[in-house]
């Protein structure tokens, strides 16, 4: 087991180092949760997020936002995410601490999703192939949310079932945690701050 330690200063590194860029067609959807059915991640600017824009957000809320405008279709799509509070210390080769990193997307091609990214590490393949995780919003009942990974069978990337209940709550919480098991480093609880979540799509 890996000791978690809380972050504060960490954060704008992590973001510009590794945790935003999603690469084009890298993670695959929830089964229920597009809006369109359609299982790839989709490719574009819209996954990516600049180091400026991070810096210019009002430290207001604990989320960042991105939008993107696809030129060939004049439909936008829009990125929120926020990182963990808690730093996990994996085992060889994943050095150096690891955040999770919590996703909201709403893409007029692929849908709309809840995802979770770790920064360095992999989940555990029985999660990948369809198990649970467990979710708890401030001192309610821990609740298991099923998952499903990415279509290239990416280790790092796990998309939740239970769209619309996980946003409203959101929107209403001040923490969530998510518990969730690594590729042989346990299972780690992650805490994020949600509060102040502007998400209308």
């Amino acid at each position: 087991m890996c000791n978690l330690i809380p972050i504060q200063c960490m954060k704008t590194f992590l973001i510009s180092a590794s945790i935003v860029v999603l690469c084009p067609g890298f993670f695959s959807s929830c089964a229920g949760n597009s809006t369109t059915g359609n299982n790839d991640f989709g490719t574009g600017d819209s996954m990516f997020v600049e180091e400026d824009t991070v810096v210019s957000q009002e430290p207001l809320s604990n989320w960042m936002y991105n939008e993107t405008l696809d030129e060939m279709t004049d439909e936008t799509s829009y990125l929120a995410y926020t990182i963990s509070e808690d730093v996990a210390h994996f085992d060889f080769p994943y050095n150096g601490g690891s955040n999770l990193v919590l996703y909201l997307r709403n893409d007029p091609q692929y849908g709309k999703h809840v995802f979770i990214k770790i920064t360095q590490g992999q989940f555990n393949t029985s999660i990948i192939d369809g198990q649970t995780i467990k979710v708890r919003f401030d001192s309610d009942k821990a609740f298991n949310v099923h998952c499903d990974g990415a279509s290239d069978h990416s280790m790092d990337v796990l998309f939740l079932n239970g769209y619309k209940k996980l946003v409203e709550r959101m929107k209403t919480a001040k923490t969530m945690k998510i518990s969730v098991e690594f590729y042989n480093q346990g299972t780690h609880t992650f805490t994020f701050n949600v509060e102040n979540l502007e998400w209308e799509h």
